[in-house]
């Protein structure tokens, strides 16, 4: 067991916390059903098009790179909004 491993567990419980806050509060199963689905959607729909992003950044990007691939297209590629958010 190493830093990572305990970061990532604490992390984890912080989702845990507001999936069974989630549960607990709603009125019915469907509706605790659909409110999970709907905040899983979320990070997706955030998530993969970064993700995907950085996978065909790595066929035009030059091999040495000053820091991480999504930061470098952040900094140096992508406008000011996408940047923001």
């Amino acid at each position: 067991i190493n830093w990572a491993t305990l970061i990532a567990l604490g992390i984890g419980d912080i989702v845990a916390i507001d999936f069974m806050a989630r549960v607990f509060s709603a009125k019915s199963p469907a509706a605790a059903r659909k409110a999970c689905f709907t905040a899983a959607a979320g990070p997706v729909a955030i998530c993969v098009p970064f993700g995907l992003v950085v996978l065909a950044a790595h066929s035009f990007m030059p091999e040495e790179l000053d820091g991480p691939v999504l930061f470098v297209l952040l900094d140096q590629y992508a406008p000011v909004g996408l940047t923001v958010l």
